[in-house]
């Protein structure tokens, strides 16, 4: 597939979560008219339908039968990651309007924030290509965490509705509740022909290596070196998870002695027995039988981006 194509994008299906934060701050009391809007200001004929997992795969599929050009998802990485789960066998391109809190595959593949600016590149029908990360059949565009983040989550999820000064503290609380009653996994990680044995409460597998900028997320090297960036932090005292977690406040945690770093294609991550663990993928947690087979998929998935980085 050449490294660049261009399309022109007419008719466009979009899936949208009524609750994305790019939408409820218009000043219009129309947050669905306010996206029809952005595409009729651009030629663009948009089906929108509310973000549904389980009428996705027949509305996916009616996008294809009515000729669409691309799908686009106004929402956030779990969103988008929903619809890349349906959109598997479909030949569609992907195009998003950020709409979430982090929006980490959007600001990877160069989007800006901004609902018009990320328009006008949809309209442009610029498509790249990227690799999506697969554990266990299942896939993700961003991460892949096991440990304690996916219990996080669910506490994070639970008081979305409250402002950050009352959140943060609430999880902070929670994090470390969880430090005192989580027990370390033994874990097996079959890796580049080797096996290594360690202990550890958090685990992150993340589609490509991420750079070595500061901050809690940050920006991957590339979306296509077709490597897996895995992140281990070895726990060898009780307050070994403590500090990493003040270092992810802090935006260091890339240069902590506990973290080790491995990138290879594939890699087997394995318990003393086989059983079900939760495993967060692109923070949406789900349950999966281990061992866990992780995989990536070089360059299986079309964007409409600005430009993704090669290196």
């Amino acid at each position: 597939m050449a490294d660049k194509t261009y399309a022109a994008i007419r008719r466009v299906i979009v899936i949208y979560n009524p609750r994305a934060g790019i939408l409820l701050a218009g000043n219009d009391g129309d947050p669905v008219n306010r996206l029809r809007k952005l595409f009729e200001d651009r030629g663009i004929a948009a089906e929108l339908h509310p973000f549904d997992l389980d009428a996705l795969p027949a509305q996916l599929e009616s996008g294809m039968q009515s000729r669409c050009d691309a799908v686009i998802v106004c929402g956030g990485d779990g969103s988008i990651l929903a619809v890349i789960a349906a959109l598997r066998h479909l030949a569609l391109p992907l195009g998003l309007i950020p709409g979430g809190t982090m929006n980490i595959l959007a600001r990877d593949i160069g989007l800006p924030e901004e609902a018009e600016a990320a328009a006008d590149i949809i309209a442009a029908g610029r498509i790249e290509s990227i690799d999506v990360g697969y554990v266990n059949g299942t896939p993700f565009l961003c991460n892949s965490v096991i440990g304690l983040m996916p219990h996080l989550a669910r506490t994070r999820e639970k008081l979305r509705e409250y402002s950050g000064w009352i959140r943060f503290p609430r999880i902070m609380v929670q994090a470390f509740s969880l430090m005192r009653k989580y027990p370390r996994l033994h874990m097996r990680c079959e890796v580049n022909g080797q096996t290594r044995r360690f202990r550890t409460r958090t685990l992150i597998v993340s589609n490509n290596l991420l750079s070595d900028t500061q901050g809690p997320v940050p920006e991957r090297k590339t979306l296509r070196a077709g490597k897996l960036g895995i992140y281990i932090v070895h726990e060898t005292s009780r307050w070994v998870l403590f500090r990493v977690i003040a270092r992810i406040m802090a935006g260091t945690w890339q240069d902590d002695a506990s973290l080790e770093i491995i990138s290879a294609p594939s890699a087997i991550l394995s318990l003393n027995r086989s059983r079900p663990l939760t495993v967060m993928n692109d923070g949406e947690p789900v349950q999966l039988m281990t061992p866990l087979h992780y995989t990536i998929q070089p360059q299986a998935l079309r964007v409409l981006s600005m430009g993704v980085r090669s290196a």
